[in-house]
């Protein structure tokens, strides 16, 4: 954890660089956070060999459906099934399920996020069971 004036690619970089003093011993490193931009360009720049993970609660939270929608939790569970496929099929699958709710504007949106940076059939890190950044 940093405190600095704002979230932004210089504060990331800042902050990786700095997080390179304790962890470097060479190995991968898999991290999870938002989409903002900072670790997305930070994360390759600093830790070349590791990996950039979105973390799915907040990929989950910003999905565009609100929960007065009647077909909210199916399409939350889906999504989940999106995301922990382990096989691409799968993932296209639970993507499909969401559009035959006819939701397509939710699955449009999700189609907008480089899988390999969130489903387990696409992610080449090993996130040792962890999708999410949150810690409770």
């Amino acid at each position: 954890m940093a405190l600095v004036g704002s979230e932004n690619n210089d504060n990331w970089e800042w902050f990786l660089r700095n997080l390179t003093q304790v962890v470097s011993d060479g190995r991968p490193i898999t991290f999870h956070s938002d989409r903002h931009e900072g670790p997305l360009r930070g994360v390759p720049l600093v830790y070349p060999d590791s990996f950039h993970s979105f973390c799915y609660y907040r990929l989950k939270n910003n999905l565009p459906i609100t929960g007065s929608n009647p077909r909210y939790t199916l399409v939350m569970d889906h999504f989940q099934e999106a995301t922990y496929a382990l096989s691409p099929g799968n993932h296209a699958k639970a993507i499909q399920k969401i559009r035959d709710l006819n939701c397509d504007w939710v699955a449009d949106y999700i189609e907008t996020i480089p899988p390999e940076s969130y489903v387990n059939a696409y992610f080449k890190g090993c996130r040792y069971g962890r999708t999410t950044s949150t810690l409770a």
